[in-house]
């Protein structure tokens, strides 16, 4: 069953959970080689099945934006990604408009 998490951008429970994936060469390869960051002003949406990390949605908040620069879905985490985005626009909808979700 997935679940769902929040962190902060700097919580230490955050870089136990996701060094792992942040650090894997094939995940790294995803990403263009670049790597993940995250500072005090990102929100990271976790998806976890059982001890697994199956996703993460970190989100950074630059004034009324909410940016989504990086992300990581395992194969087959569908279900994990749509998870993801709920609580992320759960989360930020009360302060920013809907449209800014949209990719620019």
């Amino acid at each position: 069953m997935i679940q769902t998490i929040q962190l902060h951008g700097t919580d230490k429970q955050l870089y136990k959970i996701v060094a792992p994936l942040v650090m894997d060469p094939e995940v790294l390869k995803m990403n263009n080689n670049y790597p993940f960051k995250t500072t005090d002003k990102f929100i990271w949406f976790i998806a976890t099945n059982g001890k697994h990390v199956v996703g993460f949605l970190p989100v950074e908040r630059r004034g009324k934006e909410a940016i989504i620069n990086n992300y990581y879905i395992g194969k087959d985490q569908e279900e994990a990604f749509a998870l993801l985005l709920v609580d992320a626009i759960a989360y930020l909808s009360p302060s920013i408009p809907a449209w800014y979700f949209v990719s620019r």
